[in-house]
């Protein structure tokens, strides 16, 4: 305990440590694609379930080269599945074939590219992709 010079009250000080994970915990990924059309993209870093972990929006305007550099920075280290959705009704999610359940929406699945390989990201590690056949 530290007493006040002002008065007779009693001040308790508590200290915390907090431990900040720095940049060496981390992997940064960058990927060099050549997109198939001029449309929009969600580009989804998905753990080996499938679940979308880390995901970036992408549109392409008609003045656009198609081939484009996508970043992830600050990657938690782990082995990913890349996925490349075609956003077609431009809501910036994946329409998934349970839409196709609800035949007044007229809606069908967004079509999905899959890198062919897993990608095994490593703390402080910068690893560079290029993905030129999407199919």
């Amino acid at each position: 305990p530290v007493k006040s010079i002002d008065s007779k009250d009693t001040i308790f000080f508590q200290t915390f440590k907090i431990k900040a994970n720095s940049s060496e915990n981390y992997a940064q990924l960058k990927i060099n694609t050549l997109f198939p059309d001029k449309k929009n993209y969600i580009i989804a870093l998905c753990n080996t379930q499938h679940k979308i972990i880390y995901s970036k929006y992408i549109t392409l305007p008609i003045t656009a080269s198609n081939k484009q550099t996508i970043e992830f920075n600050n990657v938690i280290p782990d082995t990913y599945i890349l996925k490349l959705i075609q956003d077609n009704n431009q809501n910036k999610k994946w329409d998934t074939h349970q839409n196709l359940l609800h035949p007044s929406k007229k809606y069908f699945a967004e079509k999905i590219f899959i890198y062919p390989k897993n990608i095994k990201l490593i703390n402080n590690w910068d690893v560079i992709l290029d993905w030129n056949d999407v199919r």
